[in-house]
């Protein structure tokens, strides 16, 4: 299933035809914010393939679904959920062949993932607004000494 849109939209959409996988692939709209939840529930993961993303909600919301996570090194997101590497899977950014082992990885590891996913969801739930907001305060402070 990927939802959204955005500059690859149509050239994923002939992978999936040249491949014959359009029954195992879902591509759908941009979904608004009320409906994502209803997405990350029909997932059995959450791959975020990112070539540069300071920071995503998205990756935060996958892990407060409890989905296991792969995301690229470009994700900003995965430094806060990632606890020295054991609760998601981190790959090199532009890197098909690192993205595709780690997502073949994961359906060999059911119990490893169970417990990626706990470890990210922990985290991700102190990851409030107001955790963000004293993050920036302390960072602002330190600058302005």
């Amino acid at each position: 299933m990927i939802v959204g849109d955005g500059p690859l939209r149509h050239e994923v959409r002939q992978l999936v035809q040249k491949f014959g996988i359009s029954g195992s692939v879902r591509l759908l709209p941009p979904m608004p914010f009320s409906k994502l939840p209803q997405a990350y529930v029909a997932a059995d993961a959450y791959v975020q393939p990112s070539v540069y993303e300071p920071y995503s909600l998205a990756t935060l919301q996958a892990a407060l679904s409890r989905l296991p996570i792969i995301a690229t090194s470009a994700v900003g997101a995965i430094y806060d959920l990632n606890d020295g590497g054991r609760a998601t899977l981190t790959v090199p950014h532009s890197s098909t062949v690192a993205l595709c082992s780690a997502m073949s990885e994961m359906t060999k590891r059911e119990h490893d993932v169970l417990a990626m996913t706990a470890q990210a969801h922990e985290r991700a739930i102190r990851r409030s607004t107001e955790w963000a907001a004293s993050q920036f305060e302390q960072a602002a402070r330190r600058a302005a000494r």
